[in-house]
């Protein structure tokens, strides 16, 4: 189901900083629909490679189509979520698709 009301994306000038603390690393969006295996593509890569999963532990973190405006607060949160563990990570959120916005700046 395409989301198709909502505020165009963007991030405000206050995230730059806490997104560049990713720079450098290897960063998976797996999108793709409910029900369609993203449970299987995600669970082996964070089993079979250096990938991992997110430190509050769910696979979908929502960051991208929860909130179209990525303020620093919010910037930080999702840079510290993966940033706290060693290794590159991966963001298994089927939702990015059906977000035009989303699947856009993805």
């Amino acid at each position: 189901t395409l989301k198709v009301v909502g505020p165009a994306w963007r991030v405000a000038d206050d995230a730059g900083p806490a997104l560049a603390s990713l720079q450098g690393r290897i960063f998976v969006a797996l999108i793709g629909e409910q029900k369609s295996g993203t449970t299987l593509v995600y669970d082996a890569l964070v089993k079979g490679t250096p990938l991992r999963p997110a430190q509050n532990g769910r696979k979908e973190q929502h960051f991208f189509d929860s909130h179209h405006v990525i303020d620093g607060c919010r910037a930080k949160g999702y840079a510290n979520g993966f940033g706290g563990r060693p290794g590159d990570v991966v963001d298994a959120t089927p939702d990015y698709l059906a977000d035009p916005i989303a699947a856009l700046h993805l």
